[in-house]
């Protein structure tokens, strides 16, 4: 009697209303030993929230037809409850999130409704993000089918992928690409002075800007970046960061390096090297008038300048002092930087990322997107000048049509950083893998994970984790058909590789 007033109050009160249930299982096995222990499986876990499982004897086949919406009802099947609104909605998975953009690319299952995430980055607030999970998680493999479907949706926008590791190679060769070796031994050559004519720009100036006003200012621009990578070279020699005087020094030989090319109106024939930047430099410590007497000496802080610079402009670690001769024009282009030495590596980083803003500026002006894929992106925060460059391209890249992305398995010393931890907490996407433990309580901090979040990364399998993309966190499993061509191009595993060898 007090359960159906209590009812008779729910729908006339409280504006509830009334629904006859059947809640239907419908589960399948490969045997019927297994069968059997799927049943108990199922009936044990209701048994612990008080619920009952009854078998449908002899009616299994309308119960299958039921649950595969075959037209019968199932109220036809005799098993109704009578629920209220409030009591049936415990049946509908009201917290579970969806990704799916029209257009998007697919990156796995939904780890509770099974349904397709399909996500499309560049209609997030910023595409910009990272790709984080510890060693052996799956980070490559997902970086490199998201390039298969940047490559897949259309033809013209360019993939660059910073490879410390030389792992992207086979994959950027099986496209066509082009797979640059950066090392003292190697013939590739990348020319730090490049500059297009949109180089400076910036993200609220017209591409239609008058040309002299676009030289202006590119050359500031390049001018800020040469500092940057003379002070880079200085400090790997045991220097340290540039006076005023020196970088006033340089800011003048740079006008006189570009003066050509910028006269020229960007004549791609004319673009100065670090050679003819090194000539500039010993010839304007002391500035000299037509009779060869001193006019100005510019005295120990730009000697030191000269000198400091010598050995990656004429010297044997002069591999980016000459005009570039590998195709920068190619679709996909990968950066092996693996056999550099440390003196070396950050300086290349820096030319790198000014190389992709090059062409960042490149497809703004012809309205192309560019992606972009950093890995073991720890390595860049090592460098304060390259770490604020890599934040320029994250801030700004979103304007230019820039779509970036940042892999590695060392959290703690990307979080170690200001810089770090405020890009990975202003990121809209993010792909978490399999987490350390340590790695899990620096996360759950910064992006506020639910303790079922923090424990899906910590058992999560390989290729499987969890996805936010802008406000929505979702888990997310994939299983990759490991007897598709395109997983052998993909995978790094080191097992799978031998075993397919023998």
């Amino acid at each position: 009697y007090n359960d159906a007033e209590e009812l008779y109050d729910d729908v006339t009160n409280k504006s509830q209303k009334m629904f006859l249930v059947s809640l239907l299982i419908t589960f399948s096995a490969p045997d019927e030993e297994t069968l059997d222990q799927y049943e108990e499986e199922i009936a044990s876990k209701a048994r612990k929230v008080t619920a009952q499982i009854q078998e449908l004897g002899y009616r299994q086949v309308d119960g299958l037809k039921a649950t595969f919406m075959q037209g019968v009802p199932c109220t036809k099947l005799g098993i109704n409850r009578a629920l209220t609104s409030e009591s049936t909605a415990v049946f509908v998975p009201f917290a579970c999130q969806e990704l799916f953009h029209k257009g998007g690319f697919y990156y796995g299952l939904n780890g509770v409704s099974r349904n397709l995430i399909m996500l499309d980055r560049t209609k997030l607030r910023t595409p910009s993000g990272f790709v984080l999970g510890s060693s052996g998680s799956g980070k490559s493999f997902a970086v490199k089918r998201e390039a298969l479907n940047v490559m897949l949706n259309d033809n013209t926008t360019p993939v660059l992928i910073i490879d410390p590791e030389n792992e992207y190679t086979p994959f950027v060769k099986a496209f066509d690409g082009e797979a640059i070796n950066i090392s003292t031994t190697s013939d590739c050559h990348i020319n730090p002075m490049e500059m297009s004519e949109n180089y400076g720009l910036d993200e609220d100036d017209p591409l239609d800007l008058p040309l002299e006003k676009k030289k202006e200012k590119a050359l500031k621009k390049k001018s800020d970046y040469i500092m940057g990578i003379i002070e880079c070279m200085l400090a790997t020699g045991g220097g340290k960061k540039l006076s005023p005087q020196q970088k006033s020094f340089i800011d003048l030989c740079v006008q006189k390096v570009y003066q050509l090319y910028l006269n020229s109106d960007f004549n791609p024939e004319l673009l100065p090297t670090l050679q003819d930047l090194q000539f500039v430099f010993d010839d304007n410590i002391q500035q000299k008038d037509n009779d060869g007497n001193i006019i100005k000496d510019h005295g120990q802080d730009a000697k030191l300048v000269a000198d400091g610079t010598r050995l990656y402009t004429t010297g044997s670690m002069n591999l980016f002092s000459y005009k570039s001769n590998v195709n920068l024009n190619n679709r996909i282009i990968s950066f092996n930087i693996r056999d550099l030495g440390n003196q070396l590596k950050q300086l290349a980083l820096l030319i790198v990322l000014d190389f992709i803003w090059n062409k960042m500026c490149e497809g703004n002006a012809s309205g192309t997107r560019t992606y972009c894929y950093a890995d073991e992106i720890h390595v860049l925060f090592k460098n304060l000048t390259s770490a604020e460059y890599l934040q320029q391209l994250y801030k700004r890249g979103r304007k230019y049509g820039l779509v970036i992305t940042g892999i590695t398995q060392d959290i703690e010393d990307l979080m170690s950083t200001a810089i770090g931890r405020g890009m990975i907490a202003n990121s809209e996407f993010l792909l978490f893998l399999k987490q350390s433990d340590k790695a899990m309580e620096e996360l759950c901090t910064i992006l506020n994970l639910s303790e079922a979040q923090a424990e899906e990364l910590r058992t999560a399998p390989v290729g499987s984790g969890i996805i936010k993309a802008g406000d929505v966190i979702v888990p997310f499993v994939d299983n990759f058909p490991k007897d598709n061509p395109i997983y052998a191009l993909m995978s790094t595993n080191f097992n799978e590789k031998v075993k397919k060898n023998s």
